[in-house]
C-alpha cells in the first residue's frame, strides 16, 4: 500500500488536464509492455474478479480502455458472475475421439486374413 500512496497524492493534487495526460502516458507505457510479453495472458480467479469490480465502476468507457482481454470476454465474465468468473470448460479433448483398441485389432486382423483393406 505505501507504494501506492505517491501515484495517490498525484491523482488527488492534479488537475482534470494533468489526469488526462497521466491516463495518456500509462495506457502507452502499458501498451509498450504488452507488446513485449507472450500473446495470451492467463489470470487467476482472484486477477479476475479484481478486473471485474474496477471494470464495473469504469462502465461502458471501459470499452476503449480494457486490453489485456477483449471488452466481449470482460461481458461474459461480468455474466457468469463474481463467484466464480471462468464457465465451466469440458473435459473432452479437441478432435475426433480415438477408435477403441479392440476394434482396431479387429479391424487390423480382418485386413490381415482377407487381404482387404488399404495397401499403402
Amino acid at each position: 500500500m505505501r507504494l501506492l500512496q505517491p501515484l495517490f497524492a498525484l491523482f488527488a493534487s492534479a488537475t482534470d488536464r494533468e489526469l488526462t495526460r497521466v491516463v495518456e502516458y500509462l495506457k502507452a507505457e502499458n501498451r509498450i509492455l504488452r507488446d513485449q510479453l507472450p500473446a495470451r495472458i492467463t489470470l487467476t480467479n482472484r486477477e479476475r474478479s479484481r478486473l471485474i469490480k474496477l471494470g464495473k465502476r469504469v462502465g461502458s468507457a471501459l470499452k476503449d480502455l480494457i486490453t489485456i482481454v477483449s471488452y466481449r470476454t470482460f461481458t461474459r465474465w461480468v455474466a457468469v458472475g463474481d463467484g466464480n468468473p471462468t464457465p465451466q470448460r469440458s473435459t473432452r479433448k479437441p478432435g475426433r475421439p480415438r477408435t477403441a483398441e479392440d476394434l482396431r485389432v479387429l479391424v487390423v486382423r480382418l485386413a490381415s486374413e482377407t487381404g482387404w483393406g488399404y495397401t499403402r
